[in-house]
């Protein structure tokens, strides 16, 4: 089909374009699940749409990777949106090697100062039980607690098409703050995360996010000691630091503190070499 401008032209006939950071929807028949199918001549079955898109724009997927959708909607065939990654690193699943956790499985974990610091397959299992909109707004943004909260009610500090979310003075309210104003970086899963968020409830009080963190750790098998309103945002931080060092005076800005507190605390958690891989389909985009 890539080959065949014929086929090209029927199949970009077909979707429903918009910018290029919007997603596009598919026109044809969808799966049970959301996804875009479509039959092609000299392939057996039903084809994912957005694999065609994929291959269409990119080139052929690779053995034994997967497309994630980096928007986290099914239905989207975007190019920009798409990531051929391995099949355990697409959110929902793991290698063999790292299985979802079950009932019951205490998993090592770290700290910063008394904050839990959550791993990538720790934060896979809480999601996968837990409220995925709130999760990914707090994940994704590394915004305080506080911040997310007066969020909701100023939508206007999220600019969409800059990928970023300005926090002015009143948004902070943090006596030792180190800027009176703050711009966040965010990849296409946090324009995603604000989205959904925003067009949502609030989140609760900060007491009942740390009861539903833990509730929902216990269920998935995580240990909770240490999880709080904190967790996530010192989690993401903990991530780019170890994934991107070189950007660290970057993450510092955006998280609204010094570089010599990035790289105090957030680079010393002893993340190991798999961990570190697993991070990449989350990170992905921000720089």
């Amino acid at each position: 089909m890539q080959s065949n401008p014929e086929d090209q032209d029927w199949f970009w006939k077909r979707v429903k374009k918009a910018g290029d950071l919007e997603c596009w929807s598919w026109m044809g028949s969808h799966t049970q699940q959301g996804y875009g199918s479509l039959g092609i001549r000299d392939r057996p079955g039903s084809q994912g749409a957005h694999r065609v898109a994929y291959e269409l724009k990119k080139g052929t997927i690779p053995h034994g990777f997967v497309i994630h959708h980096l928007c986290k909607n099914p239905g989207c065939v975007n190019p920009n949106h798409l990531k051929a990654i391995e099949n355990w690193m697409n959110l929902g699943y793991a290698p063999r090697s790292v299985p979802t956790p079950k009932p019951g499985t205490i998993l090592k974990y770290s700290r910063v100062g008394a904050v839990r610091i959550l791993r990538p397959k720790e934060y896979v299992a809480i999601h996968e039980v837990g409220n995925k909109t709130k999760l990914d707004v707090l994940l994704y943004a590394g915004l305080r607690f506080i911040e997310a909260k007066r969020l909701h009610s100023n939508p206007g500090w999220f600019d969409k098409v800059g990928s970023t979310i300005h926090l002015p003075p009143t948004a902070i309210l943090k006596g030792k703050r180190r800027q009176l104003d703050r711009w966040i970086r965010l990849n296409t899963p946090g324009v995603s995360a604000l989205e959904s968020y925003l067009r949502g409830k609030p989140l609760p009080t900060s007491q009942g996010w740390g009861m539903d963190l833990k509730t929902w750790a216990a269920k998935a098998g995580v240990e909770t000691q240490g999880l709080g309103p904190k967790t996530l945002r010192k989690t993401w931080e903990s991530w780019l630091v170890v994934s991107f060092p070189e950007r660290s005076l970057q993450i510092a800005q955006n998280q609204g503190h010094t570089t010599a507190t990035s790289l105090m605390y957030y680079l010393n958690v002893p993340f190991n070499a798999e961990e570190k891989e697993q991070m990449k389909p989350f990170v992905m985009g921000v720089f």
